[in-house]
């Protein structure tokens, strides 16, 4: 009987084997396949791709992996601009993981834009940073993050990450945070305030107050611009503020360490300036009072920029956005312990798209236990969908309904919500790719390319192979190759990549970060 037992434990063990072995097997000749193409792709799709292909060969051969990723930072030299230190740094971020030391030799050769245009090395310093200290390897971590910020921005992110990783009593600790003060001080740029707000108790008070000087004469010395108004919301589940001046938003978030360190200088500002006063009223110890407990799990954080003296019904439109992201953040906030509240408080989100994708999101979130009640809601949401006007959001809510619906047991449903996907990307491609007004930006950041990858990824990690022929209904050949490396990634178990999009026409630049929740 042992025997027997062993046997049929035997014969499972190589089923599960076999499965995991099939989509693995097809994510290799689907890279194979990729790498063929590449070639013939324009030239900054040829640096996406082989980034791409590099990143995910990492799991299948190593030493293909290196050679893609070394020709993706080699092909990426010929790039534009700002363009050129974007994909190198991320080339540089994907062989971290490859090879750290070959990434030591290239982050060097990143260099900082010439322009007003954000410096793309503090990341790939912190992704190597990162790895450098999984192996406590922080003489060499901290070394990095000098020779980085000795020019251009300073790596503020990654000097943090060997702050907080750093044993509380080694001195180090309070030699890298003064190192990022004394750097702060000398070029007032970069995320040096939410550290200090998060971290100003662990170190000696004087050195706290030097910090907490340097980030309020930053504050208070930068002039906002005459002629447009910036018009910032901040969103958690206990409420929404909003500022017109980048002053009293920067004010705000540092206003817990301000009060604890400075109060009478705090009281002073707080007193002067009307819309730091209603907020702080509200919240007392600013950003720490917004995010405290739970509610620092859904942040929301949006700006708009006008002419002064621009249309009314913008900011009465962005009013309303702010009051939807509060409200999106408080169901949220309760999603996971208590999806009827969720539910309840769904209704009260006064913009469609973001009602959608909260009620998809409830019906993902109890699809398993409770498929019927996630049926339910899907009709809702698909409901709501018909009244969405812009692709991108369907999109978004799309990706999310197939995840729930396939979690429920609905596989007609799950594959219909991908193809209705893949018709709001063709639209995003027509915007695109208009002959009067064309995306400018790089294809890998493409709207259509990123939703056209999101949606491939979401089928493959719902129905494996047999998603592969999606591929044939992208016709754009250098989108479906970054496309088919998607499915290949996907089907090495890794999430999808396609995270940021960007729009950039005669009208001029934005930039936006999807997240799936």
């Amino acid at each position: 009987m042992r025997y027997v037992c062993l046997l049929l434990t035997a014969s499972l063990s190589l089923a599960a084997a076999d499965e995991k072995a099939v989509p693995r097997q097809k994510a290799r000749e689907l890279l194979d396949s990729a790498a063929k193409m590449v070639t013939s792709a324009q030239p900054q799709v040829q640096v996406a791709a082989l980034l791409h292909l590099g990143d995910n060969y990492n799991l299948v051969d190593r030493k293909k992996a290196q050679e893609y990723l070394e020709q993706a930072f080699a092909a990426a030299a010929d790039l534009p601009g700002e363009s050129r230190g974007r994909m190198q740094a991320q080339v540089v971020m994907a062989m971290a993981d490859v090879s750290l030391d070959k990434a030591l030799e290239l982050l060097p050769q990143l260099t900082p834009p010439a322009g007003p245009g954000p410096d793309p090395r503090p990341r790939a310093a912190e992704k190597v940073v990162r790895l450098m200290l999984d192996k406590s390897d922080f003489n060499r971590a901290i070394e990095t993050v000098e020779t980085v910020g000795s020019t251009g921005e300073y790596p503020f992110q990654a000097a943090r990450l060997i702050f907080e990783k750093l044993p509380d009593d080694d001195p180090r600790r309070v030699q890298v945070f003064g190192a990022a003060t004394t750097a702060f001080i000398g070029r007032p740029r970069g995320p040096f305030a939410e550290w200090l707000t998060k971290r100003w108790r662990e170190v000696p008070k004087p050195m706290a107050e030097s910090a907490l000087q340097a980030v309020l004469n930053s504050i208070l010395d930068r002039k906002d611009d005459a002629d447009t108004v910036t018009k910032t919301n901040i969103s958690t589940a206990r409420g929404a503020v909003s500022f017109t001046t980048r002053q009293d938003q920067e004010l705000f978030q540092i206003m817990d360490v301000l009060r604890s360190l400075n109060p009478k200088r705090a009281d002073e500002l707080i007193e002067a300036r009307l819309e730091l006063k209603g907020a702080v009223e509200r919240f007392p110890l600013g950003m720490s009072s917004m995010t405290e407990g739970d509610a620092g799990n859904n942040v929301s954080v949006s700006a708009m920029r006008s002419n002064k003296g621009g249309p009314p019904q913008d900011d009465a439109r962005e009013r309303l956005n702010a009051i939807a992201r509060a409200r999106v953040a408080e169901a949220l906030g309760v999603l996971k312990s208590d999806p009827q509240q969720a539910l309840s408080l769904v209704r009260g989100i006064p913009v469609p798209a973001m009602r959608a994708e909260v009620l998809g999101s409830v019906a993902r979130s109890v699809s398993e236990k409770d498929p019927s009640t996630a049926k339910s809601v899907l009709d809702q949401t698909i409901e709501i969908l018909k009244d969405i006007q812009n692709p991108g959001d369907r999109i978004r809510v799309w990706d999310i309904v197939a995840e729930a619906a396939h979690r429920a047991k609905e596989e007609q449903r799950a594959w219909e919500a991908i193809d209705r996907g893949l018709a709001d990307a063709a639209t995003l491609y027509k915007q695109d790719t208009d002959v009067e007004a064309p995306n400018e930006a790089l294809r890998e950041y493409w709207p259509s390319t990123q939703s056209y990858r999101r949606l491939v990824s979401r089928a493959a990690k719902l129905f494996g192979t047999e998603a592969e022929p999606l591929l044939a209904k992208i016709t754009d050949p250098d989108i479906a190759l970054l496309a088919r490396i998607e499915m290949a990634q996907a089907l090495l178990g890794r999430e999808t990549s396609a995270n940021e999009t960007e729009v950039s026409r005669s009208g001029g630049k934005q930039t936006q970060r999807q997240t799936d929740r």
